[in-house]
Protein backbone atom coordinates (compact mmCIF):
# COMPACT_ATOMS: atom_id res chain seq x y z
CA UNK A 1 0.00 0.00 0.00
CA UNK A 2 1.86 3.06 -1.45
CA UNK A 3 0.59 6.71 -2.00
CA UNK A 4 1.97 8.37 -5.20
CA UNK A 5 2.93 12.04 -5.43
CA UNK A 6 3.46 13.60 -9.18
CA UNK A 7 5.10 16.41 -10.25
CA UNK A 8 3.58 17.61 -13.40
CA UNK A 9 0.51 17.04 -16.00
CA UNK A 10 2.11 16.56 -18.77
CA UNK A 11 2.87 13.31 -21.24
CA UNK A 12 6.29 12.97 -18.63
CA UNK A 13 5.31 12.78 -15.25
CA UNK A 14 8.10 12.23 -12.45
CA UNK A 15 6.57 10.77 -9.34
CA UNK A 16 7.82 9.30 -5.94
CA UNK A 17 5.88 6.84 -3.65
CA UNK A 18 6.20 5.84 0.05
CA UNK A 19 4.35 3.59 2.14
CA UNK A 20 4.28 0.52 3.55
CA UNK A 21 4.31 -3.49 2.14
CA UNK A 22 2.88 -6.66 3.70
CA UNK A 23 4.72 -10.04 3.08
CA UNK A 24 2.42 -12.51 4.40
CA UNK A 25 2.03 -15.80 2.32
CA UNK A 26 1.33 -19.15 2.90
CA UNK A 27 0.26 -21.94 0.29
CA UNK A 28 1.00 -24.73 -1.26
CA UNK A 29 3.01 -25.89 -3.92
CA UNK A 30 1.39 -29.19 -5.57
CA UNK A 31 3.44 -31.52 -7.66
CA UNK A 32 2.81 -34.63 -9.72
CA UNK A 33 4.30 -36.84 -12.05
CA UNK A 34 3.68 -39.82 -14.69
CA UNK A 35 6.49 -42.90 -15.51
CA UNK A 36 5.41 -43.06 -18.87
CA UNK A 37 7.55 -46.49 -19.00
CA UNK A 38 5.66 -48.47 -16.21
CA UNK A 39 2.71 -45.88 -16.12
CA UNK A 40 3.29 -44.94 -12.23
CA UNK A 41 2.37 -41.82 -10.44
CA UNK A 42 3.73 -39.83 -8.11
CA UNK A 43 1.83 -37.04 -5.95
CA UNK A 44 3.44 -34.36 -3.34
CA UNK A 45 2.47 -31.49 -2.09
CA UNK A 46 5.21 -28.76 -0.21
CA UNK A 47 4.39 -25.98 2.10
CA UNK A 48 5.23 -22.74 2.16
CA UNK A 49 5.22 -19.61 4.52
CA UNK A 50 6.34 -15.79 4.31
CA UNK A 51 5.33 -14.37 7.26
CA UNK A 52 8.42 -14.03 9.43
CA UNK A 53 8.74 -10.27 8.21
CA UNK A 54 4.98 -8.95 7.39
CA UNK A 55 5.43 -5.53 7.08
CA UNK A 56 8.22 -3.12 5.61
CA UNK A 57 8.77 0.19 4.51
CA UNK A 58 8.71 1.04 1.00
CA UNK A 59 9.85 4.15 -1.09
CA UNK A 60 10.77 4.54 -4.37
CA UNK A 61 10.39 6.94 -7.50
CA UNK A 62 9.97 6.88 -10.89
CA UNK A 63 8.22 8.71 -13.83
CA UNK A 64 5.25 8.31 -15.73
CA UNK A 65 5.30 8.33 -19.94
CA UNK A 66 2.18 8.72 -21.81
CA UNK A 67 1.36 8.02 -25.16
CA UNK A 68 -2.08 7.58 -27.07
CA UNK A 69 -3.97 5.89 -24.98
CA UNK A 70 -1.20 3.98 -22.94
CA UNK A 71 0.78 4.62 -20.02
CA UNK A 72 4.07 3.27 -19.21
CA UNK A 73 5.49 3.28 -15.63
CA UNK A 74 9.45 2.44 -14.87
CA UNK A 75 10.11 2.65 -11.18
CA UNK A 76 12.86 2.09 -8.92
CA UNK A 77 11.16 1.00 -5.25
CA UNK A 78 13.33 0.21 -1.94
CA UNK A 79 11.80 -2.05 0.63
CA UNK A 80 13.18 -2.32 4.12
CA UNK A 81 12.46 -5.44 6.15
CA UNK A 82 12.93 -6.55 9.53
CA UNK A 83 14.37 -9.26 8.75
CA UNK A 84 15.27 -11.92 5.67
CA UNK A 85 13.27 -14.73 4.42
CA UNK A 86 14.71 -17.10 2.00
CA UNK A 87 13.93 -20.69 0.79
CA UNK A 88 11.35 -21.72 -2.10
CA UNK A 89 8.99 -18.71 -3.42
CA UNK A 90 10.61 -16.64 -0.69
CA UNK A 91 12.92 -13.80 -1.74
CA UNK A 92 12.54 -10.73 1.37
CA UNK A 93 15.78 -9.36 2.31
CA UNK A 94 16.37 -6.64 4.58
CA UNK A 95 17.22 -3.93 2.30
CA UNK A 96 15.64 -4.74 -1.15
CA UNK A 97 15.79 -2.88 -4.27
CA UNK A 98 13.34 -3.68 -7.39
CA UNK A 99 13.03 -2.59 -10.62
CA UNK A 100 8.83 -2.49 -11.28
CA UNK A 101 7.54 -1.64 -15.01
CA UNK A 102 3.49 -0.88 -14.99
CA UNK A 103 1.99 -0.78 -18.26
CA UNK A 104 -1.88 0.47 -18.20
CA UNK A 105 -4.19 0.63 -21.71
CA UNK A 106 -6.90 3.25 -21.32
CA UNK A 107 -9.83 2.18 -23.60
CA UNK A 108 -11.62 5.94 -23.44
Amino acid sequence: MTARWRFSEKEVQPFVNGGMSFNAVRGETAGHSLNVSTGQTNSYTTSFRLDQSPVGFVAGGGVDLSAWRLRISPELRYTHWKTSSSGPGKYAWPNQFDILVGITFHAN
